[in-house]
């Protein structure tokens, strides 16, 4: 199910999408010597399995390079940041947006100092003459801490996924927002477990509820599915000739009240999203 909402010369980097972690108040000299140092074998793909459905994905919605197979830029250093302060989902999830649209910040030479969040657009469409039922599965396929006794890179991420049908009309941004379980022990008024981590910013004492800025920030975020897996789900009835926009966003929530230990710099995670069709063995 997806829940609706309301709502000049850079540094060349390599074709692969990799997060490193560096606390928000270091300094911007650290920040560099991280990023140096920082691993950069991860990378986020999006694959399309071949089978006998007619789908295909582009960075475009005009599909002018087909493929089965998409990598994002790489992030070289990307800071902890408030879910608060990312862009409107406007902007994060635009009709217009083509590939890699992270969010750099730059020196005054137009040097790359830092990323505050990874966002990726594509779009898939339907080229056969039937309906097609398809799975989508978004994995964390690969993490690396290499400090010692540093809080884990996995427990600052967050994950939002847009899922949009683009019908050429108005725009809508319907969304869902992915953390690992909360570490803490929370009960609602039933004394029933709550497992969700809240989105942004929450009480670092009980009752630990959530207290982020932003109305649609101030909540909890959806589990992750397994330790590997963030989510799956299937779509069904996707029409011929459909265009479906799909955006991820992640970052490394910065008020996670969590992560208090020792941050992991030079940590680095390997996404990825695989979409594949449902056919009806005969």
């Amino acid at each position: 199910m997806i829940y609706p909402s309301e709502f000049s010369k850079a540094r060349k980097r390599k074709r692969i999408a990799t997060i490193i972690l560096a606390i928000s108040q270091f300094t911007i000299v650290v920040f560099v010597v991280i990023s140096y140092l920082g691993s950069t074998v991860g990378r986020y793909t999006v694959s399309l399995e071949a089978n006998r459905a007619a789908l295909t994905i582009a960075v475009d919605n005009s599909f002018t390079k087909e493929t089965s197979l998409l990598r994002a830029e790489n992030l070289e250093a990307a800071r902890a940041e408030s879910v608060d302060y990312l862009p409107d989902h406007s902007i994060l999830d635009s009709n217009s947006g083509e590939g890699s649209h992270n969010g750099d910040v730059l020196d005054p030479e137009g040097v790359l100092l830092y990323s505050t969040y990874f966002a990726y657009t594509f779009y898939m469409k339907n080229l056969g003459d039937s309906p097609v039922d398809y799975q989508v599965t978004l994995s964390l396929a690969q993490n690396k801490n290499i400090v010692d006794g540093a809080m884990p890179i996995e427990e600052y991420v967050r994950l939002r996924f847009y899922q949009n049908l683009d019908t050429g009309g108005e725009v809508t941004h319907n969304y869902r927002t992915f953390a690992k379980t909360t570490n803490n022990l929370i009960y609602d008024n039933d004394s029933n477990r709550i497992n969700g981590e809240c989105i942004g910013n929450s009480l670092k004492v009980s009752p630990y509820t959530c207290n982020a800025s932003k109305p649609e920030n101030n909540a909890r975020a959806e589990e992750f599915t397994a330790a590997s897996e963030i989510l799956k789900y299937d779509y069904l009835d996707f029409l011929p000739n459909q265009i479906m926009r799909y955006t991820i966003v992640i970052w490394l929530e910065g008020d996670d009240p969590e992560c208090t230990s020792l941050p992991p710099a030079g940590a680095s995670m390997e996404f990825g999203m695989k979409i594949a069709a449902l056919i009806e063995n005969n």
